[in-house]
């Protein structure tokens, strides 16, 4: 990464601070996105764009909500809090026709609670004040 030194522009923004901010990760989360896109090509042996679908999406997007969105922890364990709670489904004399269905309230459900009462998820942000030199 190239070095800028540029104190503050105009507006009082310290460079230097949100290039080291953003330089440290903004490699991170691309590598790790495609090692997950990697393993789950090889898991399901096919990949076609449909395979992601809105469904998916739903799904992954309440277990983020759940956890909390600015917690690694609070979305890890979100997704296994959302993994979890369906499953009780299996055992309940419900035809199979509708279990698909079920889940997606369920899920929408969680959203809407979690946004209502619980906006920060089940963790919260951990907000670290950064002492200035």
């Amino acid at each position: 990464m190239p070095t800028y030194h540029v104190d503050y522009n105009d507006e009082g923004w310290d460079y230097n601070y949100y290039l080291c901010e953003g330089g440290g990760t903004s490699w991170a989360t691309p590598m790790v996105a495609g090692i997950a896109g990697s393993m789950y090509s090889h898991y399901i042996m096919f990949i076609d764009p449909s395979i992601l679908g809105l469904s998916n999406l739903i799904f992954v997007f309440s277990m983020v909500v759940a956890g909390g969105l600015g917690s690694t922890l609070g979305a890890v364990l979100g997704g296994i809090v959302i993994l979890l709670l369906p499953e009780p489904l299996r055992f309940l004399p419900i035809p199979s026709s509708m279990v698909g269905a079920i889940r997606m309230m369920i899920f929408s459900a969680i959203v809407i609670l979690m946004i209502i009462f619980r906006p920060e998820g089940i963790i919260k942000e951990k907000t670290f004040k950064v002492k200035k030199c």
